[in-house]
């Protein structure tokens, strides 16, 4: 690094003579670096006829096996396939050009002219009218308002083509306008003779034709409607060509100036005016074998360049000089045979057999200088071109530091060797180039010393005594000498300097960047301050090893920004001394910062470990610069920056140093145009002819994926039609439907997706070209999820109509069941009642009578006493039953009238006073058999038992709802009793034994709850709650 440092100290000093050096060639920028696209990359084949960048963004390359699309990161090529008829016929390919419907004319070299429709990936045959034989090579295609210029291996031909229009099996057919051959009289000047030695022809920009042959040249000029050609004839020579020679002839058309046409011939360059009909100026380009030129290109700003195996020859005609510069060799090699310029200003050049080199002349904004020297001999300059300074460089180990004053004088110190502190202060006059040298340091100087030059134009040093503690040192710049030294507090032993970096404010504060953190020196008060890293505290410097400092462009009163030795970059309020932290998860692209320079654009650019990055304050926005935008490399190192007197920056790294304006560098192309580029499900790329039922389209133009059942893993590619870096353009998207917002921006051009269910999406991108500006407008496609046959809603309307058939039919056959229980239950009840009814009723009857005429005999009248309550007992539990089966009972008012009838019976008979309520708002209830029954018999039970047991003269019966249960309260004003007593065997109530047993077993069979209130002398409770 030390030699590097060096170097580029060494530049600094001589960037006074920069100018002078640049023009006298000796220090010239690096080449930009081309960047290969051939066979490797993609391309079908090497040999490039032709380059075009269609409407759409997409790049064309014409080959001998194909026509190929590129769009910066993937290459299609359309070749003939059997069986096809809408294939490219003949894959040797020479010419493209596009018209205003998108449509691309193609130049076969044995089929003819065809034309390619995009949208459906369909040549289509051009059937010339009037045509002849021998025009099925075509050279060259120009298009322009509806017109087509040939140029074919044997004729130059214009043709109609306005109103073709594509359609399946069918031929597209053209009228010619002009033919040169059947316009030509004289068979010896027509182009299928083929016996010419010079020939040339050219269609220029205003429609007029040049023609050459070994002794005349002509040059034809149409009317408006091509109906009408007038001629005029030159001789070679007065043109300034030799007659009889051998050679290509071209012709250019300069944009902008119509009547000036350019003629160029081996290496003689003549400039023409049509109007005037003379030869405004002819050049020779100063080479041994002029026949090796015979291929010239016409560049973006109207420059004509050529090539030789070494060199490159440009043409400026405004100024009628040739420009002489070493061949760019990272050309491909042979023959340069075809040249493009797309929109963002890319250079395509195309070899004979060696595919494309593109180079970027965006990135000449960066002039790199790479070093070349060896290790130990770092001098990129010869002395002659250094007069006075290079062998006193040559005599000393080495110098740490240099500094621009304000009177464009350089000022740097050099010593005589590592271990002697002998050392010189050297001054560069760049307006007089006077070099002196000043007596230097004082002898106590042992330790390497920086040198500032500070806003005040005065000079300062840094350096360590024999004590090694660390000074700063005011220099007079007349004689040398010390003027004021002050000591550094704090000093931290280091291999590297103390200070990196010196910085006096407008406050006449002096700011050190050092390895122990930040100072600050009041010199008027002889005061220092310090600032370090507090662990823990994030508003505080963000590492103790400093690297750099810069005042802040639009607050310099206020803030300072630090450059740290792998903690990124600071903030730092001279008021608080609090920090504002930078890193590289905010955008900087490496957190080492050597240095840091603002711009007059109040950018902050620092020098890192992976290239420069501009900074801007007030966005808080970082723009990153690397290798691939034309730096020299991508490490810088301390110590190595500059803001030259002209306001270019300059930074110094391991691989050489770069100088740049920086108004160039931020410009910014327009967006490019972003489209979609492939498909592919389950990894398998789909194409939209052979899986037409996920794609009716082209890619590109398809507005639509269906996905079939079962396809849920699928992939979308796409690009932004930019040709430069591609790391850094970036990319956000969004699956509406899926995806609830945009993803954050990313240079991956492709996304996966997975298991989406079935239904309608919409997906979105938007791209940014390398510059950083996005579309306006993202591009969409609808994705078409289609469900699986048991996802349908067909199927799901099916299935409900199949569950609301089968609750039907279960219904129904509940019904049926039910009504067929009913029935049962009838005809039981009615059985009951007839059969078993009469027959007991018959026993009671018979016992009754047998009771009248045994009179007398006591035992028998028992016997028949018992038969008869046994049977009237039978009779009234089978009435009950009956009543319980019977459907006809099964609503809630048959149960409260049966109830009612039973209470006023029993009371009546012992004359105890009944006061029977039910709520006649209760709604119509149905109640089932088991809880019809059950209810009746654990209320016939409780009133059975107050009648018979309590003594009452008053009974209660309360039937009520609430809150969906049904309330039955039975109360007594009896005599009571303990609940303890219903464990006595000897119990004097029913509820006794099994009676309260029972009742609650019943209201367990049908979920209800049976409460019992009682006391002595407070009457008897029985509660029933049942849930309806």
């Amino acid at each position: 690094m030390v030699n590097t440092i060096k170097f580029f100290i060494l530049i600094c000093l001589l960037a006074g003579h920069y100018n002078y050096l640049q023009a006298q060639n000796y220090l010239q920028p690096n080449a930009v670096q081309g960047e290969p696209l051939g066979v490797k990359q993609g391309l079908s084949q090497g040999m490039i006829n032709c380059i075009y960048q269609d409407k759409d963004g997409f790049m064309w390359i014409c080959t001998k096996d194909g026509l190929n699309r590129y769009d910066g990161y993937n290459i299609i090529t359309y070749r003939n396939i059997a069986n096809d008829a809408y294939s490219l016929p003949d894959n040797y390919c020479n010419a493209i050009a596009e018209d205003e419907n998108g449509n691309l004319w193609v130049g076969t070299n044995t089929k003819g002219l065809f034309v390619f429709n995009k949208q459906t990936e369909s040549f289509y045959p051009v059937q010339v009218i009037n045509n002849k034989k021998g025009n099925l090579c075509i050279r060259e295609i120009k298009y322009a308002n509806g017109k087509l210029f040939l140029k074919t291996w044997t004729d130059a031909l214009i043709l109609d083509v306005s109103t073709v229009r594509l359609k399946n099996n069918a031929r597209a057919s053209a009228t010619i306008l002009f033919s040169y051959n059947q316009w030509q009289p004289n068979k010896k000047y027509r182009i299928d003779n083929n016996v010419y030695a010079l020939y040339g022809l050219s269609v220029m920009s205003n429609h007029s034709i040049w023609v050459s042959f070994t002794d005349s040249i002509f040059h034809l000029t149409p009317t408006a409607d091509f109906s009408k050609w007038s001629v005029t004839i030159f001789t070679p020579a007065l043109l300034g060509i030799k007659e009889n020679g051998r050679g290509v002839v071209s012709f250019f058309s300069l944009p902008g100036e119509p009547a000036n046409t350019v003629i160029v011939y081996k290496n003689q360059i003549i400039h023409f005016n049509e109007n005037t009909g003379k030869v405004l100026s002819k050049k020779a380009i100063p080479v041994a074998n002029p026949a090796s030129f015979n291929k010239y290109f016409l560049l973006n700003d109207s420059s004509i360049c050529s090539f030789s195996d070494s060199l490159v020859y440009i043409y400026q005609p405004q100024s009628g000089s040739i420009v002489v510069s070493e061949r760019n060799k990272s050309l491909p090699k042979g023959a340069i045979i075809s040249f493009f310029t797309d929109a963002s200003g890319i250079q395509w050049y195309g070899s004979s057999g060696f595919g494309i080199v593109k180079i970027d002349p965006h990135k000449k904004r960066f002039k790199s200088f790479k070093q070349t020297h060896r290790a130990n001999n770092f001098w990129a300059l010869p002395p002659v071109y250094t007069p006075g300074i290079a062998q006193q460089l040559r005599d000393h180990y080495g110098f740490n530091w240099v500094a621009l004053d304000k009177q464009g004088v350089y000022w740097a110190y050099l010593r005589t060797s590592i271990n002697k502190p002998n050392s010189s202060l050297l001054s560069n006059n760049t307006h007089t180039g006077t070099i002196t040298t000043h007596p230097g340091l004082p002898d106590n100087y042992v330790g390497q010393s920086n040198i500032y030059n500070d806003q005040q134009d005065r000079l300062w040093i840094y350096y360590q005594d024999r004590a090694n503690k660390n000074f700063i040192a005011r220099m007079n710049k007349t004689t040398g000498a010390v003027s004021a030294s002050y000591s550094i507090p704090d000093d931290v032993e280091s291999p590297e300097p103390f200070v990196s970096q010196f910085y006096l404010d407008q406050q006449g504060i002096i700011w050190l960047t050092t390895i122990n953190g930040l100072y600050a020196f009041n010199e008027i008060r002889n005061e220092w301050k310090h600032w370090k890293n507090i662990p823990g505290n994030s508003s505080s410097l963000s590492a103790d090893g400093l690297l750099s400092i810069c005042a802040d462009p639009n607050a310099p009163e206020k803030f300072l920004w630090i450059g740290t030795e792998g903690a990124g970059l600071n903030r730092f309020n001279k008021q608080d001394g609090t920090c504002l932290r930078f890193d590289e998860k905010d955008g900087l692209p490496n957190n080492v910062a050597y240095c840091i320079l603002a711009d007059s654009l109040n950018n902050l650019w620092i020098s890192t470990n992976r290239g420069l990055s501009c900074f801007n304050p007030a966005q808080k926005i970082f723009r990153n610069f690397t290798e691939e935008d034309g730096l020299p490399g991508n490490e810088f190192n301390r110590y190595s920056a500059m803001r030259l007197q002209n306001g270019e920056l300059m930074f110094g790294g391991v691989d050489g140093f770069v100088i740049f304006n920086p108004k160039e560098v931020l410009q910014k192309q327009p967006a490019s145009p972003i489209t979609f580029t492939n498909i592919s499900i389950f990894n398998k790329p789909i194409h939209w002819k052979t899986d037409s039922a996920n794609l009716n389209a082209p890619v590109g133009y398809a507005n639509s994926l269906t996905l079939k059942p079962g396809q849920n893993i699928f992939s979308i590619g796409f690009a932004t039609l930019e040709y430069r870096n591609n790391a850094k353009k970036m990319y956000k998207y969004k699956l509406d439907g899926f995806d609830k917002d945009w993803t954050s921006p990313s240079s991956r051009n492709e996304v996966t997706y997975t298991n989406l269910s079935p239904g309608t999406y919409t997906f979105y991108v938007m791209g940014a070209n390398t510059d950083g500006v996005w579309n306006e407008k993202p591009i969409n496609m609808k994705i078409v999820v289609l469900p699986r046959w048991y996802q349908t809603f067909l199927f799901k309307v099916t299935l409900l109509l199949l569950f609301a058939a089968a609750l039907y039919a279960f219904y129904r056959y509940r019904l049926k069941q039910g009504l067929k229980l009913e029935k049962l239950r009838n005809r039981i009840a009615r059985d009951l009642h007839d059969e078993i009814g009469s027959n007991l009723s018959s026993i009671s009857l018979y016992a009754a009578s047998a009771q009248k005429i045994t009179t007398g005999n006591k035992k028998a009248e028992t016997i028949l006493s018992k038969i008869s309550i046994g049977t009237s007992e039978m009779m009234e539990a089978i009435s009950d039953i009956v009543w319980a089966v019977n459907t006809g009972s099964d609503h809630f008012d048959e149960l409260a009238n049966r109830i009612r009838s039973f209470a006023v019976q029993v009371t009546e008979a012992k004359n105890i006073e009944l006061r029977f309520t039910d709520n006649k708002d209760i709604p119509d209830i149905t109640l089932n058999m088991e809880q019809r029954k059950n209810i009746y018999l654990i209320c016939k039970e409780a009133i059975n038992n107050a009648v018979k047991y309590s003594g009452c003269t008053l009974l209660e019966v309360l039937i009520s709802k609430e809150n969906h249960q049904l309330c039955i309260n039975i109360h007594d004003n009896g005599k009571g009793f303990e609940l303890s007593s219903l464990e006595s065997p000897t119990n004097a109530h029913s509820f006794g034994g099994n009676g309260i047993k029972n009742m609650k077993n019943r209201a367990a069979e049908i979920n209800s709850v049976l409460e019992l209130h009682t006391y002595p002398d407070a009457g008897t409770g029985v509660k029933l709650i049942t849930p309806v």
